[in-house]
């Protein structure tokens, strides 16, 4: 059987990590959902401004909402 067919469980995706930032943070603060001006996507981390956490695995929306990551703050 090769590996491409075993199904791999999701992920349990829960809130960002506390450390998480983005451009979109900043220019929405305050603003209501139909009134949002848009983000980048483009994602660092507050604990050591770059866009690698400090477990050295990549930042992100979908990343930063893993709890298992060793620098996740909930």
């Amino acid at each position: 059987m090769s590996d491409f067919n075993v199904l791999q469980p999701a992920p349990v995706l829960g809130e960002r990590c506390r450390s998480l930032r983005c451009k979109g943070m900043y220019l929405n603060y305050g603003l209501s959902e139909a009134d949002r001006v848009a983000g980048d996507g483009n994602f660092w981390c507050s604990r050591n401004q770059r866009a690698f956490g400090p477990d050295d695995q990549f930042v992100g929306d979908k990343e930063c909402r893993d709890a298992g990551r060793s620098c996740y703050e909930a």
